[in-house]
């Protein structure tokens, strides 16, 4: 699973830029209902499908029966921040991805 998520990281931001966004600075724009947020949270989402399409990715990170929604995603996160506030600096796809996993692990 921890390989499975360090993967889709890395796969995530390569091409993002040098520097990703926080867990907090993803945090606030979800928090205020910002178009950066539900963006960030789709392209997210959809790279995590077509990853694990393309074999990229050769297990799931977590399993949400009839798919996961972009405001799921978004309420998931905010709820992994608030009960990890110390991890608030990490990088907000590290996190995203922990958050899934956690809240919606395959059995």
């Amino acid at each position: 699973m921890r390989t499975a998520l360090l993967v889709a990281e890395l796969l995530l931001t390569t091409a993002v830029s040098a520097k990703a966004m926080t867990g907090e600075e993803l945090g606030n724009a979800c928090r205020s209902q910002s178009d950066r947020c539900e963006a960030y949270l789709a392209g997210s989402l959809d790279s995590r499908e077509s990853f694990l399409e393309w074999h990229y990715l050769t297990e799931n990170m977590y399993c949400a029966k009839g798919g996961l929604a972009v405001d799921q995603a978004r309420d998931i996160f905010l709820k992994y921040l608030q009960q990890h506030p110390q991890r608030l600096q990490e990088r907000a796809p590290t996190l995203l991805f922990m958050a899934l996993a956690e809240m919606l692990p395959c059995k």
